[in-house]
């Protein structure tokens, strides 16, 4: 480029390589990024807001090739298709008429299991006053996002229509006709 002279090269291959600034401008605002523009993301190509994934070259990441933007769009693919059934589960099991026991267990977490045996007792126990989601922490991770929820076993209620409560799974079990009348 500096001379001027062309040169022939045998070669086996070529990679041609086209510049490396993103077009994200439309995003600057709205999702988080780098300094450069590279949308930041996890390794399920979440963003900074949830529901809204992004894949290939725009996301800030070490390598950029096809190779590894394929998988970003099948990683973000799979991640989003989650994330809508697990919000559409979610929306599903929620009902303003009946009082709602989130239960955040995982299977790999001593007494989770105990827990989900003992709320769904108390909930038949209770004339099935209540409504009990099970959340299983090791497969619906958007839903623990949303709440923030970092431990396991945790207990959440939603009465009324109002923000969640965090409860301890041991009052969930044994105390739920309290519950009704808190």
């Amino acid at each position: 480029m500096k001379t001027g002279e062309l040169t022939d090269f045998k070669a086996d291959g070529i990679f041609i390589y086209v510049g490396n600034v993103p077009s994200t401008g439309f995003l600057r605002g709205k999702v988080e990024m780098d300094e450069r523009g590279y949308i930041i993301s996890n390794d399920m190509m979440e963003t900074s807001v949830s529901g809204v994934y992004v894949a290939g070259d725009a996301r800030e990441k070490y390598l950029r090739q096809v190779v590894t933007a394929a998988a970003d769009g099948a990683t973000a693919a799979v991640a989003a298709e989650r994330y809508i059934i697990e919000r559409e589960d979610f929306i599903a099991e929620t009902n303003p008429n009946k009082p709602l026991l989130m239960a955040f267990w995982s299977p790999v977490v001593e007494g989770s299991l105990e827990m989900i045996s003992g709320l769904e007792k108390a909930v038949a126990g209770s004339g099935n006053k209540f409504r009990l989601m099970k959340i299983d922490m090791s497969c619906k991770k958007n839903i623990a996002k949303k709440y923030n929820i970092r431990e396991v076993p945790s207990v959440y209620l939603i009465k009324d229509g109002k923000e969640p409560v965090r409860i301890k799974p041991d009052v969930a079990i044994t105390g739920l006709e309290k519950l009704l009348n808190k």
